[in-house]
């Protein structure tokens, strides 16, 4: 069952919108302002998200950045809504990285077929990358060279390829979790002097 997180500063609304989700299959979780949405988005990463634009406090725009430069959220599909067209229009919206925007009032088969829609092409994009990812693992599997794939944040072994792992006489199922990358190559420093 997909999740959607619906943030909504109208209570009518959000829980309007959440009554109909539920009718359409989805499991549905609101939200009354930015903060509280970021918060639930963050611990139980939604399928989608449904923003409001304007509400008090963290508006849709702010939500939307917050989401974007979180790697757990980043991906998360984000359709935007808004009762005032003027102001920021759609298309900014659209380049903060939003994948829909609904202006309102809008009926509820309006956003069933948005909702859909943006969870499709998500699930394509996401095939599509799995798809590449086993390839690109199956390449990197078969070369002679030694191939390691570190977190960014923590420097430790996402992926050491088979040459890899003989090179630093680690076994095929020994874990790599734990080990770091800048433990098996020299620093800039050291290269120089």
């Amino acid at each position: 069952m997909k999740r959607i997180l619906v943030i909504e500063d109208e209570d009518s609304l959000r829980l309007a919108m959440m009554a109909m989700l539920r009718k359409h299959g989805y499991d549905v979780l609101g939200a009354a302002n930015g903060e509280k949405g970021l918060e639930l988005g963050r611990a139980h990463l939604p399928d989608l998200v449904l923003c409001d634009v304007q509400m008090a406090g963290m508006e849709g725009f702010a939500v939307l950045k917050r989401l974007r430069s979180q790697p757990a959220t980043s991906a998360i599909p984000v359709i935007l809504m808004t009762g005032c067209p003027q102001g920021l229009s759609a298309r900014a919206g659209m380049e903060l990285g939003a994948d829909d925007y609904l202006l309102k009032p809008f009926d509820a088969q309006v956003l069933v077929a948005a909702i859909q829609a943006r969870l499709e092409r998500h699930e394509e994009i996401e095939s599509h990358a799995k798809a590449n990812e086993k390839t690109l693992l199956e390449i990197l599997s078969t070369t002679t060279d030694l191939v390691a794939i570190a977190d960014a944040d923590s420097d430790r072994l996402l992926y050491l390829n088979a040459s890899g792992r003989r090179m630093l006489a680690i076994g095929p199922a020994d874990e790599i979790s734990e080990l770091r990358l800048s433990e098996f190559h020299a620093d800039a420093e050291t290269d120089q002097a």
